[in-house]
């Protein structure tokens, strides 16, 4: 199966920019603008985050979990978030092609979307946080 694929990121190494050059199905991105990004991920029908360093939670992650659709990821990415039920984990090759191709058949549904949010909102939201951080500093 051909599948469509845009790669987009900062600085890509010279050997990506080799390597997919003799494939029509697959679009560099690089240095895309914020916009660019967040329409990226909005719109694809899968988001592949791949992380070498575990270095915490990757942003990257997060805001495809909030704006995106399915999400592939390796381990590395993410360890330690508590954000597993919300990913596909593939940390090969082979599984990182398996995955994506049984995505590609996969509705996002409502369902998903809500279970989604449901998880999210318990450590990651925003306003949440700002209020446990509120409650800390100037306790009553």
């Amino acid at each position: 199966m051909s599948v469509r694929c845009i790669i987009a990121g900062r600085k890509p190494p010279a050997r990506i920019v080799s390597d997919i050059s003799h494939h029509d199905n697959i679009k560099l991105i690089p240095d895309p603008a914020t916009e660019t990004m967040d329409d990226l991920i909005m719109n694809a029908h899968i988001n592949v985050i791949p992380t070498m360093a575990a270095n915490g939670l990757k942003l990257k992650l997060l805001i495809s979990l909030y704006c995106g659709r399915h999400c592939v990821v390796n381990s590395t990415t993410i360890n330690g978030s508590g954000l597993y039920s919300l990913c596909h984990i593939a940390d090969t090759e082979e599984k990182l092609v398996q995955k994506i191709n049984s995505l590609m058949e996969k509705p996002f549904t409502e369902e998903m979307i809500e279970e989604r949010r449901k998880i999210l909102i318990k450590n990651h939201d925003n306003k949440v946080n700002a209020e446990r951080l509120i409650t800390l500093l100037f306790p009553l």
